[in-house]
């Protein structure tokens, strides 16, 4: 195996700093004579994507705080649709599965998280199938069974199921083996 060393290439001629014609440029954009051109709304897309999977709407809304134009934003939403890039659908039951297996939050709170970064059309056609796989009621109380609830009041435990979104009868139901305090 033969190791290269900086010896190895030719020298460069020119001094300056500007890259040569036909010389790919080391930044992200094209340098149009030592400048940077501002990055296209599909790159900018596609490494938003590369980090984490969004939905169409935070899409939209990271690009045009970016100050890309509205048809341009478009045609990238359409561009990253058609190679599959993008999938509201499967976002949404990444997001809900996530929501409810790992954060322990109720049909409420994931259908608030939803509309948040959903349209609604995709909240709609997601919620009816996807929260009928879980039993709500059982996640509350493996919730309420965890490490960091235990020592906790039946007042903060109630205050903590709320905010998550569990209705009244699913709290009863994790709270039934929860002794009451005595005054």
């Amino acid at each position: 195996m033969k190791f290269i060393s900086a010896k190895d290439f030719p020298e460069r001629e020119e001094s300056d700093d500007l890259p040569l014609e036909d010389e790919p440029s080391k930044g992200k954009g094209k340098t149009v004579r030592g400048k940077k051109a501002p990055p296209s709304a599909q790159s900018v897309a596609l490494r938003l994507l590369s980090m984490r999977d969004h939905s169409s709407r935070q899409l939209r809304e990271k690009l045009s705080e970016r100050g890309f134009a509205e048809e341009e934003i478009e045609e990238t939403l359409e561009f990253l649709r058609a190679k599959r890039f993008l999938n509201d659908l499967r976002y949404g039951q990444n997001l809900i599965r996530y929501m409810a297996e790992r954060r322990y939050f109720g049909a409420y709170k994931i259908r608030m998280e939803l509309s948040l970064k959903l349209d609604r059309q995709f909240v709609d056609e997601l919620l009816p199938d996807e929260l009928c796989q879980y039993d709500f009621a059982e996640l509350a109380k493996e919730f309420v069974q965890k490490p960091q609830q235990r020592g906790k009041s039946r007042e903060q435990l109630i205050r903590k199921l709320k905010a998550n979104g569990y209705g009244v009868q699913e709290i009863r139901f994790a709270l039934a083996d929860v002794p009451r305090e005595k005054d």
